[in-house]
């Protein structure tokens, strides 16, 4: 009796490949309320921050951040090397502390300030700081002001791979 042997590898490509293309044919490439997980809803981009901010915000960087995260936001400055877990890299787009799905741009909205208010992560995360990282809470040190400033900066001008004004990005926020 000779054994029937099928060759598993282009079958699994092959059904995955069909799954993505109707997933996302059905799906249209946005997100959709009842596509929401449990708990989420649908939100919206901010408005992007004004130019004298953005470079009021460079000058902020220069001065207190490009240490650790790096002329280029890149997270290698040069106190990178000693520090663990490394500073982070902006140019990715990618963030931990955020109130959006994951794979998503976190929160941050130029305009919207008040601490805690789980509307704005990125100003969340400068004023308080990550604990168990070498991110320190810039509360005290940079002004309400300046740590909008920095963060008008960072996410215009260092985010290379994403940005948080593209239309075709989205936030499901939780």
């Amino acid at each position: 009796m000779r054994k029937f042997r099928v060759n598993v590898k282009p079958t699994l490509i092959m059904g995955a490949a069909l799954g993505t293309l109707l997933f996302s044919a059905s799906s249209g490439g946005s997100v959709l309320a009842a596509d929401l997980p449990e708990g989420f809803k649908a939100g919206e981009l901010a408005p992007a921050p004004p130019a004298d901010m953005i470079e009021a915000g460079k000058r902020v960087y220069f001065t207190k951040c490009v240490w650790c995260h790096g002329v280029d936001g890149a997270g290698d400055g040069p106190g990178a090397d000693r520090l663990w877990p490394r500073p982070r890299n902006f140019n990715q787009g990618t963030f931990k502390i955020r109130h959006t799905a994951s794979g998503e741009l976190p929160l941050f909205n130029v305009n919207e300030r008040a601490p805690d208010s789980g509307k704005n992560d990125l100003f969340d995360t400068v004023t308080h700081g990550l604990p168990g990282s070498a991110m320190p809470p810039w509360e005290g040190i940079l002004s309400e002001e300046q740590r909008a400033q920095v963060l008008s900066f960072v996410t215009t001008q260092l985010v290379k791979d994403r940005k948080f004004t593209d239309k075709q990005e989205s936030q499901t926020v939780l």
